[in-house]
């Protein structure tokens, strides 16, 4: 058996109150939260690190190291002993494991690092689904198959706004659909800028080539417009809409607006089987043009949901994880307990009330503004449900390692993960589970 010095004892060296070891389905993960660094570590490492260095357990039982190594037999644990001495100089080094007697120095007593969580008295942020309609034919579309052209009326709308006002919400963003194909927009925004909300868009853009009228009062009263390009050629937007000329007009209309407001443009580029080759050009497009952007993924929700084979296509698989582990090279990890912002409220074109415009699904609906004050619907339904969506109360998340990189994913996935949350590995879907290959390993 493996000498352990007098300072390997674990009588003197515990974790560091900032640090927690979550022991997961296959490994385990040291994550810092005061210096902010995750570290990957073996499944028997985890559990030697939780179990027997863990404070409370040195305070009622005095347990030594050789009591744990008599009790491991098994190859992997043959692996940790043989190994443990240089390990724990690598935790020491790294401040995970700090001697007991510093901690009673400081008078502050151990206590294992808690994330919290908080739940917002009032949300900052909300989303106004002004209508279903739209010009535009995605296969991708997280509405769905059904399209029941659903829209809020003119009046709804501005009681919504004011609703919203007297929440004291900060930002309104205005969507659809497609929210240009309401001939009374200039109205909304005028009403939602003069109650002192900011003002935010997501538009494809292709309807304001004609309309000077509206992008001037958008230059004067938005805050943000987001424009989303669904491809870097006329070729490739024929799959999302008929007209031929559309990709020209989307172009000349990001170009008005960077010449006369650059800073409210936001380019954003949504990867799918359609158009991920175009990609390459698009990283180009912006970079020339200076233009701030954002890319996504599809998710397996709505029609990409309906149509299975759409996201079976494996050169897109194949390419979209090779793009997402190029830009976790440079991955820092930000530590979640849920990957939901619970401070937003959204309203659909059919009244009904979310927390975000992909929850569609019954089991997020708390409330309908047909029927109810937004404020009742937020302190009664939407508050309540909160902790739900913390990661140590999901049963699919609960016990895995990477729970906290991730913070659970998008909601919207959970339906679809549902059936393999008793698999004693689960093939979670969220890009920061990638983040696995690239967090600072610590080997034993």
């Amino acid at each position: 058996m493996q000498k352990l010095s007098k300072t390997s004892r674990i009588k003197e060296l515990v974790l560091s109150p900032n640090v927690r070891v979550i022991v997961g389905y296959t490994n385990a993960v040291i994550y810092d939260f005061k210096n902010g660094k995750a570290y990957q570590i073996s499944k028997t490492a985890g559990i030697l690190l939780e179990k027997v260095f863990r404070g409370n357990e040195i305070q009622k039982r005095e347990i030594t190291l050789k009591n744990w190594m008599r009790e491991k037999r098994d190859n992997r644990a043959k692996i940790v002993i043989k190994n443990l001495p240089r390990f724990i100089e690598q935790l020491k080094r790294a401040e995970i494991l700090i001697p007991f007697r510093s901690i009673r120095k400081r008078k502050t007593g151990y206590s294992k690092m808690e994330m919290g969580f908080s739940i917002p008295n009032t949300p900052t942020f909300a989303i106004l689904e002004c209508t279903s309609r739209c010009n535009f034919h995605c296969p991708h579309c997280y509405l769905g198959e059904k399209s029941f052209n659903w829209e809020l009326g003119l009046a709804t709308i501005f009681r919504i706004l004011t609703q919203l006002q007297r929440l004291k919400v900060q930002s309104v963003l205005l969507t659809g659909g497609e929210i240009c194909l309401r001939e009374d927009l200039g109205k909304i925004i005028t009403f939602a800028h003069q109650l002192g909300l900011k003002v935010e868009m997501s538009t494809n853009g292709s309807l304001l080539y004609n309309n000077k009228r509206l992008m001037r009062l958008i230059e004067r009263y938005v805050d943000k417009i987001q424009i989303t390009l669904y491809g870097l050629s006329e070729e490739t937007y024929r799959k999302f809409s008929p007209d031929r000329n559309i990709f020209k007009k989307v172009v000349t209309v990001i170009e008005r607006f960077q010449q006369r407001r650059p800073e409210i443009v936001l380019v954003t580029f949504t990867l799918n089987p359609a158009n991920y080759q175009d990609l390459p050009v698009f990283l180009q497009f912006v970079k020339e043009r200076k233009l701030k952007y954002k890319i996504g993924r599809t998710l397996p929700i709505g029609l990409a949901l309906t149509d299975k084979n759409l996201l079976l296509n494996s050169c897109y698989n194949s390419f979209v994880e090779e793009f997402e582990r190029k830009c976790l090279r440079v991955f820092t990890p930000i530590f979640r307990n849920r990957g939901c912002p619970l401070d937003r409220v959204t309203v659909l074109s059919n009244g009904k009330v979310t927390i975000c415009p992909l929850l569609r699904d019954t089991k997020f609906i708390f409330g309908d503004v047909n029927f109810s004050d937004i404020k009742v619907i937020w302190d009664k339904r939407m508050r309540p449900i909160f902790p739900l969506f913390c990661v140590d109360n999901l049963e699919i998340c609960k016990d895995c390692e990477f729970k906290y990189l991730c913070g659970g994913g998008c909601p919207a996935l959970w339906n679809a993960l549902e059936p393999i949350k008793k698999d004693k590995s689960p093939p979670c879907v969220s890009q920061y589970l990638t983040a696995r290959c690239y967090l600072k390993p610590l080997k034993i």
